[in-house]
């Protein structure tokens, strides 16, 4: 815990991975702002780019706070070796220094006032909930997009925390299991509601999940939902949802992108042959994950609960959408 005026408060750390995404500094800038303790926010970016112009804003960020901790990679045009979520994943949690909770998020969010204060409450009440602290809690964040006549003016243009769910033999490249999102708050009334994965966009946990993030290094984008998923079901933890409409944290979806406020997907800096190339990368390390025996415990425990087969998929939506437990051995 962190003592501010005497008074002992919980830490937070937040894991960011990023690539030349202008949106980084505002993301940074409205956590410790909106924070109602900002001395108790810890932030670990890593930062993969290619830009002068990111890499500046971060360094001179991280020269006015000493709570923004960061690993720099310089990305090159048509370099596979480089590029990949679950490395950046992976460096932004490595920067963990024993936090009281972690928040794993993306590099274009925006935090409402009073966060800190909220969420914490949140994941307590959730560990009441549930009965147990080896939790995840997590969801698809609202969606905000900038004001037409003002790009510096942040604004919700969805209130809804998103629920994942899988849909019927259906896959991102042919490959991976695809899900979409559902508004639950309409049919289901529990604040916490088990949920079939952990979305990465938002994932928050105590040390445990800090120490223990089932992030998938070799994971390169459509691929990291469902591997960090099946390791962290397959290590114990629970899965809840917030059944709340308002997260204090949201999402900058990539059809809100305007001037200032723009970033750069994976395959932008890839020609057109290595376009396919770090695609068939994906759908080999992805079948080399599900398929290692090493990790064959996990993808039973995790095919059980969720009713999909990682290479499969799901067959029928005949079992629920919505689980009836947060983890297996629950009743």
């Amino acid at each position: 815990m962190e003592c501010i005026q005497g008074v002992a408060v919980k830490k937070i750390f937040l894991s960011i991975a990023a690539q030349d995404d202008e949106e980084l500094k505002n993301t940074l800038t409205s956590a410790f702002e909106n924070a109602d303790n900002p001395e108790r926010v810890f932030v670990g970016v890593f930062l993969s780019a290619m830009h002068k112009k990111t890499k500046k804003e971060l360094t001179n960020l991280a020269k006015q706070n000493k709570n923004i901790r960061f690993t720099l990679v310089k990305q090159r045009k048509n370099n596979l070796k480089t590029l990949g979520i679950g490395k950046g994943r992976r460096g932004a949690a490595d920067l963990y220094l024993d936090e009281d909770y972690m928040i794993q998020i993306d590099c274009h969010s925006y935090f409402d006032k009073s966060w800190d204060t909220y969420l914490i409450s949140l994941f307590e009440e959730a560990i009441s909930f549930v009965g147990d602290d080896k939790l995840v809690l997590t969801g698809i964040p609202p969606v905000y997009r900038y004001c037409c006549t003002d790009h510096n003016m942040p604004l919700k243009t969805e209130r809804k925390t998103r629920y994942p769910f899988y849909m019927t033999s259906s896959f991102f490249v042919n490959t991976v299991p695809r899900w979409m999102d559902i508004d639950i708050i309409k049919n289901k009334k529990e604040k916490f509601i088990p949920v079939v994965k952990a979305s990465p966009a938002f994932i928050i946990g105590n040390k445990k999940f800090a120490n223990n993030p089932g992030i998938h290094k070799k994971a390169i984008f459509y691929d990291e939902d469902l591997t960090q998923s099946i390791n962290l079901f397959g290590n114990g933890f629970a899965f809840a949802f917030p059944n709340i409409e308002d997260l204090p944290i949201s999402h900058l979806d990539s059809d809100g992108i305007i001037e200032g406020h723009e970033r750069y997907f994976f395959l932008d800096y890839l020609n057109k042959e290595n376009n396919y190339l770090i695609h068939e990368q994906l759908k080999e390390e992805y079948k080399n994950f599900i398929k290692d025996p090493n990790n064959s415990d996990n993808v039973e425990k995790y095919y059980k609960y969720s009713k999909v087969h990682p290479l499969k998929g799901c067959f029928s939506l005949e079992h629920d959408v919505v689980p009836k437990r947060f983890r297996l051995e629950q009743s």
